[in-house]
């Protein structure tokens, strides 16, 4: 996350969205791109709406994604971990 939030690496973020989602057009990956920095906080928890938005995005073309539960997905037990012991 600290290397998308920096403004000078938007488009190695915008083309690796683009690659990563199978977009024809790099453009189409704005959209992603804003929903990161504004969903994302810095702390590395990882967000269920976070991880809605990313089953909508890539479910737009693969139904075995759109059926995937979020609340199903997301496991914070890591993140705390380290962050207990002062990893971040």
């Amino acid at each position: 996350m600290a290397f998308i939030r920096i403004p000078e690496n938007k488009p190695q973020v915008v083309e690796s969205l683009a690659k990563g989602l199978r977009l024809k057009r790099i453009d189409d990956a704005e959209e992603g791109y804003q929903s990161m920095l504004s969903i994302y906080e810095r702390k590395m928890y990882p967000s269920v709406d976070g991880v809605r938005n990313v089953i909508r995005l890539l479910g737009a073309g693969n139904e075995k994604i759109r059926r995937l539960k979020a609340e199903e997905l997301v496991d914070d037990s890591v993140v705390k971990r380290l962050e207990k012991e002062g990893r971040f």
